[in-house]
């Protein structure tokens, strides 16, 4: 168990786990690396978003939040008062048709 203590009294606390990668005992014990509607992963001790969940993606980059923003990838932006392009703006770039 990571919890900060020699459970096996060989002078060495939780030898068994890698702080660094185990996302369950990310940086510390307990910590771990959950976030809505991402996978995630430890990374040098700190929680990381590996990808989302189909129609999610991750704006910000925070762990904390998750992939907060629901998106339908279309592709291209097009004018069309839509993200097609899932990165948090609408129609940018483009110029409205008359």
């Amino acid at each position: 168990m990571c919890d900060r203590i020699d459970n096996d009294c060989d002078g060495r606390t939780d030898e068994d786990f890698d702080l660094a990668t185990d996302a369950d005992n990310c940086g510390t014990c307990g910590n771990g690396c959950v976030a809505d509607a991402a996978r995630t992963a430890c990374v040098a001790s700190a929680c990381v978003i590996v990808g989302c969940e189909p129609g999610r993606v991750d704006l910000d980059g925070r762990v904390v939040n998750g992939c907060e923003y629901l998106c339908d990838l279309r592709g291209s932006e097009v004018c069309n008062g839509r993200d097609d392009d899932c990165d948090g703006d609408i129609d940018e770039g483009l110029v409205p048709p008359d």
